[in-house]
């Protein structure tokens, strides 16, 4: 598990952790709050009219629970995106980063420190640039919408959290393998 802090918000990340091991430890990410999910399985998800007739509302590509009573009403799948709020947001365009496969909010030097000596130098430094970009936009976006919590699960399972006690909760319940806050 890897650890941060930036600004007001506490960050991991970890390769073998799904959000139904998340929502069991922590419902409280999303139980009472805002929802917006701007990716469900790589791509905008579509909802049905069981969904609307639960309050589920649909604004472009993001789809919206204004309140979300469990998390058993939330649909979920791979390379998911949430943006969690305790107010409506503005509807606006959000930035999907979840379907990035480079995309960490660790250091991206790690890059080129877990490289070996026979791969190429220039394409890794060229992939710690586009890592360090897309952080750039992350973060922009994030202070921007100021959600409660980010939590997005593709080739490893990021969350980002002003809620420094879910963090902590979990990182109890699923171990610190990184480097900590």
């Amino acid at each position: 598990m890897f650890t941060g802090k930036q600004g007001k918000y506490y960050w991991l990340e970890q390769v073998n952790l799904c959000l139904a091991d998340v929502l069991k430890v922590c419902p409280e990410f999303v139980e009472g709050k805002y929802l917006v999910i701007t990716s469900f399985d790589s791509g905008p998800l579509r909802l049905i009219d069981e969904e609307f007739k639960r309050g589920w509302l649909q604004h472009d590509d993001l789809a919206i629970n204004p309140l979300v009573e469990s998390v058993n009403d939330i649909p979920y799948d791979e390379y998911d995106e949430w943006y969690i709020f305790l107010k409506a947001p503005l509807l606006e365009e959000f930035k999907v980063f979840v379907n990035y496969s480079l995309f960490s909010l660790r250091d991206p030097e790690y890059l080129m420190i877990e490289t070996e000596p026979t791969w190429d130098l220039v394409g890794r430094k060229d992939q710690a640039e586009r890592v360090k970009d897309l952080q750039e936009l992350f973060w922009l976006q994030v202070e921007l919408k100021d959600p409660e919590t980010y939590i997005s699960t593709g080739d490893r399972f990021t969350l980002a959290t002003q809620k420094r006690d879910l963090y902590e909760k979990i990182i109890e319940a699923y171990g610190r393998g990184g480097n900590g806050v």
